[in-house]
């Protein structure tokens, strides 16, 4: 038995909930944010930034009620190169 998302099923989920959620112009750190999430998974993207796979989740449908600065500073230093 097979389980999981038929293959290439699934791609592209997160950057259609960053569109409808924080719409054309999001930041780009969010951008990057779902970019990595769907090449992997949210989960994936959390564990490299400490943080879990439904705070990224969170974010990305701008729904995160914590501090957003602090995980914008862990995607901006893990994968774009900034501190």
């Amino acid at each position: 038995m097979k389980r999981g998302p038929e293959e290439g099923q699934g791609k592209g989920v997160s950057m259609a909930g960053v569109l409808a959620s924080w719409g054309p112009d999001a930041p780009e750190w969010i951008v990057m944010l779902a970019r990595m999430s769907d090449k992997t998974s949210q989960g994936a993207v959390g564990k490299q930034i400490n943080y879990s796979g439904s705070a990224v989740n969170a974010v990305l449908r701008n729904r995160y009620t914590g501090d957003l600065n602090a995980i914008e500073k862990a995607v901006k230093g893990c994968f774009m190169g900034l501190t």
